[in-house]
């Protein structure tokens, strides 16, 4: 990391609304071309600066607030680092069956299939924020039997349903010409590949996971959705889709949907239609779904720099509950 990135990391003083999102290197790539864009890092000039209480003259970064040319998240590896926890630091892999492995030998999920994807630097965003957020709320894991393509996964739960719709006409004592019949009759019924991501509960394949529909054009789609604000505020990384899935996971885990207070701030938000401007649109055509509502909070909580109110209660909200039952 540049000592530019050390000191100018977002937020940078009060009220500050810059944020940041993170490219793979063929966004880096199409944005170089165009000779629009820094590619090293600019000097950084320092001011003095009097603290009026103490009287201590401090040098600080032009145009940043004092006390806020710090970078939260490389302290906190510095700390983990200083404290001997590099179990808490993740490290990127350099191919695909790695990523793989990686996530195992580490004990963030049971099992782990990236199907056909193979961009190995949406892949290693995809295994950060997922590591980095079971490391922090331990609970999770317990659900996180899987993680990797949807297709996989929704293969899995097609296979496990379709074995179970078998033993249960078998038992009712149908031939097995009938058996074959009745299960066929059933497969359109059972589960598909739906969306950019998806979150699953059941238990042997529970976890979340990635369209390989997608993988192409992830980086744009994540930009675009970003200047848009289909998403909440803080979007424009792979981060934030998974902290949206599993947003889906510390509700099922938690039952945020079920308090008083979150209720009634989704019914407020919805009967004056703020659902749009306060969360997002996305949160606004699943209207009639606080689950949603609780995800994309939760993305927004943990990826923009200053969440808006209705990330914030939310946001608060799980990480109290987490506390007070698992800490």
């Amino acid at each position: 990391m540049t000592l530019f990135w050390q000191t100018h990391f977002t937020p940078n003083g009060w009220g500050c609304k810059c944020w940041i999102r993170q490219i793979s290197k063929k966004e880096y790539d199409r944005l170089n071309k165009t000779g629009k864009y820094l590619t090293k890092s600019p000097p950084i000039h320092y001011e003095n600066w009097t603290n009026k209480r103490t009287g201590l003259i401090e040098r600080v970064p032009k145009g940043i607030h004092p006390g806020w040319d710090t970078n939260p998240a490389f302290v906190r590896q510095i700390r983990e680092l200083e404290n001997g926890n590099l179990s808490n630091l993740f490290i990127a892999s350099s191919t695909i069956k790695e990523a793989e492995k990686y996530l195992i030998d580490n004990d963030i999920v049971g099992a782990v299939d990236f199907g056909n994807i193979r961009d190995i630097d949406l892949v290693n965003d995809w295994n950060k924020a997922l590591y980095e957020t079971i490391k922090e709320f331990p609970e999770l894991r317990k659900n996180q039997y899987f993680t990797g393509s949807s297709q996989v996964q929704v293969q899995l739960f097609r296979k496990r349903e379709i074995e179970k719709l078998t033993q249960k006409f078998t038992a009712m004592g149908l031939t097995p010409d009938e058996v074959t019949r009745r299960v066929k009759k059933y497969k359109p019924r059972l589960k598909k590949v739906r969306g950019f991501a998806q979150s699953m509960a059941e238990a042997g394949i529970g976890g979340i996971a990635f369209n390989e529909a997608y993988e192409k054009s992830a980086a744009e789609i994540v930009r675009d959705v970003a200047d848009s604000g289909y998403w909440a505020k803080g979007s424009g990384s792979m981060k934030y889709v998974v902290d949206h899935e599993l947003g889906h996971q510390l509700d099922n885990l938690l039952l945020i949907r079920e308090n008083k207070d979150i209720k009634r701030l989704f019914r407020k938000l919805k009967k004056e239609k703020l659902l749009k401007t306060e969360v997002s649109i996305y949160a606004e055509e699943n209207a009639t779904n606080i689950k949603e509502f609780i995800a994309e909070s939760w993305a927004e909580y943990r990826n923009s720099p200053i969440p808006r109110g209705s990330a914030k209660k939310v946001g608060d909200l799980i990480v109290k509950q987490y506390g007070d039952r698992f800490r």
